[in-house]
């Protein structure tokens, strides 16, 4: 699928559903995006960023190019993300 294609898919998608979250087995409650949709994620940020970098390498005044997931921030927390609600 076209990476276009594939972000719009995931832009229209408002809110997550209970069936999009897995709990992973670990001593803390945790929990993850399913797999699948994960991919998908992961995916499209790294296409894009491949995108960016490859287009501000055309310019050769250019000497930055913006980071879709600047240190993993985003994406470590759709990886696995602690209950901040525990007792």
């Amino acid at each position: 699928m076209l990476t276009w294609k594939h972000a719009t898919i995931l832009i229209t998608k408002n809110y997550l559903l209970s069936s999009d979250i897995v709990e992973l087995m670990s001593l803390e409650q945790s929990y993850a995006l399913r797999p699948a949709l994960l991919d998908d994620i992961t995916q499209v940020v790294n296409e894009l960023q491949v995108f960016l970098e490859r287009t501000s390498a055309l310019i050769p005044e250019q000497i930055s190019f913006f980071k879709v997931d600047p240190k993993d921030t985003f994406m470590s927390i759709l990886r696995e993300s602690l209950d901040s609600c525990q007792v």
